[in-house]
């Protein structure tokens, strides 16, 4: 760690070092497919995940 990024944090105080720590949602690839994915599992829940990777139709159509 660098000396430069242990002092700025010992120059904060608590509330600024917990404001700076909290997480930003964040828009996933998958988020998407999400729906798709959960109701595949459901009715398949022993399906692998590389068969839930595989794309359901040819890729050269």
């Amino acid at each position: 760690m660098s000396r430069n990024t242990v002092r700025k944090y010992l120059n904060q105080t608590v509330d600024e070092i917990s404001s700076g720590l909290k997480q930003v949602e964040r828009h996933k690839k998958l988020d998407d497919y999400k729906p798709f994915i959960i109701n595949l599992l459901q009715g398949f829940p022993n399906l692998s995940a590389v068969k839930v990777e595989r794309p359901t139709s040819p890729p050269f159509e």
